[in-house]
This record gives C-alpha cells, sequence and structure tokens, in this order.
C-alpha cells in the first residue's frame, strides 16, 4: 500500500470516528432534551444541554504484508494488541493521540430563525373560483424579510390524506398557483393567487405550502 493510500485510509478512518462521535453527543442531546420538563408531581426538573465535548483519541495505525501477499492497514484503539505476524510476513505500527472538541453550534450559525405565516384572504364572490394567499415573512428577532424569495406548491399527498375516499385525479391541471415565487415587499408581505378548477369536487380540501429553504407554512384551502 502507498503512502498516498495509507494516508487516505486514515483520514476515511478518522472521518468515520469524529462522525460516529457527533451522532452520538447528537443522540446523548436528545434523550436529554426528551426529559419531562416537570415530574409527576408537576414540580419543574433540571434540564441539560451539552455545549461542547472534549476528545482524546488514542489509536495506532497497523500495517501487516507477506511474501506474495496484498498489503493491509488496519486502525484500531491503542490499547488493542496486535496478533504475532505469521512466518515471513511484515507488521509496522504507528501510534499517536488525536485531540478535539466538538461544539454545539445553533441553528443557522446563531442569526434569527425565518418565520413564515401563510394565511387566507376572504373569498370574493365575483371571483369563487380563486383564493387569494397572504405571507407574511419575519425572523425570530422581530424583523420583516423584505425582498424575500417565498416558494409555493400545492401539496398532492397531504392533500389527499385530508379527503379520503375521494379519488384523487391524476394530475392537476385547471387548478394551479398563479405564481410558484413571490417576494415579499418592505413590509415583508407578500400575496399570491390559487386557482380552483373543476377537477375536485366543490368542498374539497387543498393543502398549499409556502417555504423559505427548509421553513415551511402551510394552509387549507377549500376548493
Amino acid at each position: 500500500m502507498s503512502d498516498t493510500a495509507t494516508a487516505q485510509f486514515v483520514g476515511d478512518s478518522m472521518e468515520e470516528m469524529l462522525v460516529s462521535l457527533a451522532e452520538g453527543v447528537r443522540e446523548a442531546q436528545q434523550a436529554l432534551s426528551a426529559v419531562p420538563a416537570v415530574d409527576a408531581y408537576g414540580r419543574p426538573q433540571p434540564t441539560y444541554h451539552l455545549p461542547y465535548l472534549d476528545f482524546d483519541l488514542q489509536v495506532k495505525v497497523v500495517m501487516q504484508s507477506s511474501p506474495g501477499g496484498r498489503p493491509i492497514a488496519r486502525l484500531m484503539p491503542f490499547t488493542a494488541k496486535v496478533a504475532p505476524s505469521s512466518s515471513g510476513s511484515q507488521s509496522t505500527e504507528v501510534s499517536g493521540n488525536i485531540k478535539g472538541r466538538l461544539v454545539a453550534v445553533p441553528p443557522q450559525q446563531g442569526l434569527p430563525l425565518p418565520v413564515l405565516r401563510l394565511t387566507l384572504a376572504q373569498r370574493q364572490a365575483a371571483q369563487p373560483t380563486q383564493q387569494t394567499l397572504l405571507l407574511e415573512a419575519a425572523n425570530t428577532a422581530g424583523e420583516r424579510l423584505t425582498q424575500q424569495a417565498v416558494e409555493l406548491n400545492i401539496d398532492p399527498a397531504a392533500s389527499q390524506r385530508l379527503n379520503p375516499g375521494l379519488a384523487w385525479p391524476a394530475s392537476l391541471t385547471a387548478t394551479r398557483l398563479q405564481q410558484a415565487v413571490v417576494h415579499t415587499d418592505e413590509q415583508g408581505l407578500a400575496q399570491a393567487v390559487l386557482d380552483l378548477g373543476n377537477e375536485l369536487p366543490r368542498g374539497a380540501l387543498l393543502m398549499v405550502v409556502a417555504s423559505i429553504g427548509p421553513v415551511r407554512a402551510q394552509g387549507v384551502v377549500t376548493v
């Protein structure tokens, strides 16, 4: 095994170890967060948060080869024992320490998170087959998000679940959003129009989803 291949093997192995360690910390925090806030008598219970984790990994790389055999690299804990080499084989060991700290980073690097709200305007009697959607975008700091792109979609799967027993059409042709993406104004507000076609019977429920990246808002429109 070449030096480059050995370095790649060690790097990949360390990556897997660190990812597994981080995953363990995440699962531990989830378990701590799942502890009820109050006990059976209604008394507050302490809560716990893992802000960081210091680690010190002691590992060694063992290179083994034999005449006519393929070199094998193994990464193992520092305390592991290596079996004696068989006749004619060679074994080389390199050990070392890797120290570091895993730090919990708040979502979005600690910046305020987007907050999206979707409401339905009162439907006009003159246009019964159109529904106006009202969107409001802000963040958790209370700031309005101006010129913010908001994506709009109809969710057929969620809509079908809202209408048990209804034969859902293969596609919605006349029922569609006039705008796939809208941008908020200086007040963080935007509007979109949903055309209600005749593919669905009157009274059916339609799920509309607005999103800013992973942040979603949902609204149920009655056809």
